[in-house]
Parts: structure tokens; C-alpha cells; sequence
């Protein structure tokens, strides 16, 4: 089978560029699969596991634990762009907890000294609480 160019990326950084056999999606409607050849598409992402395969048996991958966002297949080209992201092999529980407990801090956010509103920050706040609780379920510590 035919391998293809694949980029997992988040606003802050790339998390993968390389080439794939094959690819496994968490979309909004169900998990989809990519290979080489896919039909051009556009999609949306939920939060859950996008795994790349970087060989035919499936021996060779990796994981992502993935947030939101959008996916786009366009000329043999996979883009995976969400929200958050990460290897779920580099997810540090003692890190998360502690981040998400900075986040159970009223004080975490100050919207004066980032002039937003109350509304924005509590949004962020809950995006950013929502990510470290969907990182904390990836790896199987989910009472926190």
C-alpha cells in the first residue's frame, strides 16, 4: 500500500510531519479512516485518539490524543489541525493534575491584567479544564 503525507498540528506547534500508511480520525460523527488515495474531505474533530500507522501490519504508530478542530484531505495530503493535541505517550499525570489544579484556582486567570472579559476567560478556563481532563482519561487516571 501506498504511503501518504500526513501533518498533526495544534496552533503552537506541529506535532508530526511525516509520511503514513494509514490513519484513524475521532470525528464528530464517528471515527473515519484515511489511506492513500482518500477522496477529497473536510471534518471536524471530537476529543479522542487519532492514531497514524507507519506501516502496512500496523505495527509502527502513533498516538494523539486530539481536541476539537479540523481535518482536511486534499491531493494524498492528510491535515490534522485541532485544538489541542498531544502524544498520549508524553502525557505526565502529576503535570495535568497540577495544571488542572492551578486551574481550580479563582485567581488562575486575572482579566484585567489580559484585558478579557469575564466571559472569555471563563471560557478558556473551561477549554483549558476540559483538556487536561480528556489528557488525564487518556491515560487512565480518570478520578482526580
Amino acid at each position: 500500500m501506498p504511503k501518504f503525507r500526513a501533518v498533526v498540528a495544534i496552533p503552537t506547534r506541529e506535532l508530526y510531519s511525516g509520511e503514513v500508511d494509514y490513519a484513524s480520525i475521532p470525528g464528530i460523527d464517528g471515527d473515519y479512516g484515511v489511506l492513500s488515495g482518500h477522496e477529497s474531505f473536510v471534518g471536524l474533530n471530537r476529543t479522542g485518539a487519532l492514531t497514524l500507522w507507519f506501516d502496512a501490519e500496523g505495527k509502527e504508530r502513533a498516538q494523539f490524543l486530539i481536541m476539537g478542530g479540523a481535518t482536511q484531505v486534499l491531493n494524498n495530503h492528510l491535515s490534522v489541525l485541532p485544538r489541542f493535541g498531544c502524544r498520549i505517550d508524553e502525557i505526565d499525570p502529576v503535570a495535568v493534575r497540577t495544571e488542572l489544579a492551578s486551574l481550580d484556582d479563582a485567581g488562575m486567570l486575572d482579566s484585567e491584567d489580559l484585558g478579557l472579559d469575564r466571559m472569555r476567560r471563563d471560557r478558556l478556563r473551561a477549554e483549558d479544564m476540559a483538556w487536561c481532563e480528556a489528557r488525564l482519561r487518556a491515560v487512565g487516571e480518570t478520578d482526580h
